[in-house]
C-alpha cells in the first residue's frame, strides 16, 4: 500500500514538474519558454544562444536571459549523454 502511495506520489510530482518546465519563460522579450529553447537546442544540434534564438527566428533583446538560455541549452544536450566515459 505504501509503495502504490509513492509511485502516486512521484507520478504526481513529475508531472508537476514537467508542466512547470513547459511553462517557465526563459526570454520575456521574445516570449520564448523553456520548452522552446529546449526543442529549438534539440532539433537545430545548436550549443550557442545566439545561435538557438536564429533558429527560432529572433534574437538577444537585452541580454538577461543569456545565462539562464545558456544553462537550458546545456542541460538539453547533455540528455541521452552517458555520465561516465565509454570504454
Amino acid at each position: 500500500q505504501l509503495t502504490l502511495i509513492r509511485k502516486i506520489s512521484y507520478e504526481f510530482d513529475r508531472k508537476e514538474t514537467q508542466y512547470r518546465v513547459r511553462r517557465m519563460y526563459v526570454c520575456i522579450c521574445n516570449g520564448l519558454r523553456e520548452a522552446d529553447v529546449r526543442a529549438a537546442a534539440r532539433t537545430s544540434g545548436e550549443h550557442r544562444p545566439n545561435a538557438v534564438y536564429a533558429h527560432l527566428g529572433c534574437r538577444f533583446e537585452c541580454g538577461q536571459c543569456a545565462s539562464f538560455a545558456r544553462s537550458v541549452i546545456s542541460e538539453e544536450h547533455k540528455v541521452g549523454e552517458p555520465a561516465w566515459p565509454a570504454e
